[in-house]
């Protein structure tokens, strides 16, 4: 788990704690994460909340492979298939490159804090072909 600034707190509530749950509940076994086949969007509180990202190595680039309409509103125009530096300052994307990059590093959760008009965000890393392969970033819908 992370245990750094982006540390998940001990209250987490809501929708949060719920895809949270959701997360823990798809890991096989005793696997640290579950894997990316297993990403379940059904069990999700808020599909508007989540967006896939995509995670390319050897340089890390990050994509949005799909993105609920709470994370393309605030844009007017298709995000889809755009990498997260693109966004670089902007709300809801504002730190979310920092907040994937410490997912994947811990393979574990990666939680934001509300920040300004931005809700609380939390990033769950997914395995695939040997390394981190998906990582699903939830705002907190309620």
């Amino acid at each position: 788990m992370n245990d750094g600034a982006y540390a998940v707190p001990p209250s987490l509530g809501g929708s949060l704690a719920t895809v949270l749950d959701v997360w823990v509940r798809s890991r096989r076994g005793e696997t640290q994460l579950p894997f990316s086949g297993d990403i379940d969007p059904a069990a999700w509180p808020d599909g508007s909340a989540v967006a896939l990202i995509g995670v390319f190595h050897n340089p890390l680039r990050l994509r949005l492979d799909r993105a609920g309409t709470q994370w393309t509103g605030r844009f007017g125009r298709d995000v889809h298939g755009r990498f997260l530096d693109e966004f670089a300052g902007r709300d809801p994307f504002d730190g979310l490159q920092e907040q994937c990059g410490a997912a994947i590093r811990s393979k574990g959760p990666a939680h934001a804090a509300a920040a300004g008009s931005r809700p609380a965000r939390l990033v769950l890393p997914y395995w695939s072909d040997g390394h981190v392969g998906t990582l699903v970033a939830v705002l907190q819908s309620d």
